[in-house]
Formats: structure tokens, sequence, C-alpha cells
């Protein structure tokens, strides 16, 4: 599982493209969103975060 933080400006999805570039050094074929949102409460903050969750297809690399 990749993961990340959003920056300023960029799209939820564009995030994941851009971290699993960064973590695995894999391009992105395609990008679908899946119809769920995880969440979790933050003590620290007292805050519930929600985060977007996708799948990604990339082509076998020979």
């Amino acid at each position: 599982m990749v993961t990340g933080k959003i920056k300023v400006s960029e799209k939820a999805y564009e995030t994941a493209v851009r971290e699993i570039k960064e973590e695995t050094n894999i391009d992105v074929d395609e990008i679908f969103v899946v119809p769920r949102i995880n969440s979790f409460y933050n003590e620290a903050d007292d805050e519930i975060i929600l985060i977007p969750v996708f799948v990604v297809l990339i082509k076998k690399k020979c």
C-alpha cells in the first residue's frame, strides 16, 4: 500500500500517481476511484481524517 500527503493545489488522484512513482518507480497507466472512503481519528489533533482509495493498472515490464 502506497500512502502520502496531498500537496497544496494537487488533486487526490494526482497525489496517488506521484506517490506511486516516488515510492516504487512505477508509472501508472490507468487509475480508478474505489467507491470507498477510509477514515481514522487523529487523537493528537482531535480530528477525523478522510482518505480516498484508488486502484491503478500498470503495464507489465518484461
